[in-house]
């Protein structure tokens, strides 16, 4: 049934027909899959709710990152969530005002916040540092706040992948797959930092989108005219993948959709609105109902 699948995919990219196996059975089918590896790195169950598509804390605590993902780039959540938990920026204002009336003039006060910067918070300091520090530096701290492991310490702080980065990384996937490989072509140099396993770096984000342009217009060609012949030879170049271009296509939705999973993370770290990608039938990210 698998090439049944690819032959609906691509009848339903021309059609507009929702497919067989559309992206909300497969959502349904990999929340399940993950929930499923969760628990068992975690050794124990899980309390899942379908409906807010949420893990719910065994301790009735709230769980920052959740909260976060609801309320950063709605406004509306925000007032609700500033009003029901008081003033931030009066109160690190107020503190900071203390500080200064009772302080001899020659004592020094530090404040540690992450959040001084982006919110504004450092136009009442009379100086504010960033600071970075290598792992072996950074790691104790989150061991001794939160009682981590280091492994899980070392997980937290390793730094992600760029936006740009992860573009470019996609557009060497459609690059290779639809485009040189099944020519038996050598691999484009522009793409050849932005593979498998290769350096982190941080391309200018034009540089990258125009990476991915071209890949797109150049892999149009063979993905317009594949038919279920074509999806089932190998490529042409010989590549460490032996499949054929039906499962490397496959291979390369997935892989396109892990990508976008994770710049939705990112942005939301950053407090951006989620985009909406395509038409999602009514269902909306949490948190972005007004939007």
């Amino acid at each position: 049934m698998h090439h049944r699948h690819i032959i609906n995919f691509f009848d339903c990219v021309k059609s507009r027909r929702t497919p067989n196996s559309d992206i909300f059975s497969h959502v349904r089918n990999l929340t399940t899959c993950h929930l499923a590896n969760i628990a068992m790195r975690l050794g124990r169950k899980l309390r899942w709710d379908a409906t807010t598509q949420e893990i719910v804390g065994d301790d009735g605590y709230i769980d920052r990152k959740v909260l976060g993902s609801k309320v950063f780039g709605n406004d509306e959540r925000m007032r609700a969530l500033t009003t029901a938990i008081g003033d931030i920026a009066a109160e690190v204002e107020r503190v900071i005002g203390g500080w200064r009336a009772e302080l001899p003039v020659d004592r020094i006060a530090i404040m540690e916040a992450v959040n001084l910067i982006e919110a504004a918070y450092s136009q009442w300091c009379d100086a504010t540092w960033l600071v970075g520090a290598n792992a072996e530096v950074a790691l104790p701290r989150p061991m001794e706040l939160n009682g981590l492991t280091e492994e899980d310490a070392r997980r937290r702080i390793e730094p992600m992948n760029c936006i740009s980065w992860i573009i470019a990384h996609v557009a060497n996937q459609y690059r290779s797959f639809f485009v040189d490989w099944p020519a038996g072509r050598q691999p484009d140099p522009r793409y050849a930092g932005y593979g498998f396993g290769t350096p982190a770096t941080q391309p200018p984000l034009e540089e990258a989108l125009a990476l991915w342009r071209d890949a797109c217009r150049d892999s149009e060609p063979w993905l317009h005219a594949a038919d279920e012949a074509a999806l089932r030879e190998l490529p042409a170049a010989s590549t460490r993948l032996r499949e054929n271009m039906g499962s490397l296509l496959v291979r390369c939705i997935s892989h396109t959709w892990v990508h976008i999973g994770e710049i939705s993370s990112i942005r939301q770290v950053l407090g951006h609105r989620p985009p909406q990608f395509v038409d999602m039938h009514g269902w909306q990210y949490p948190g972005t109902e007004t939007s």
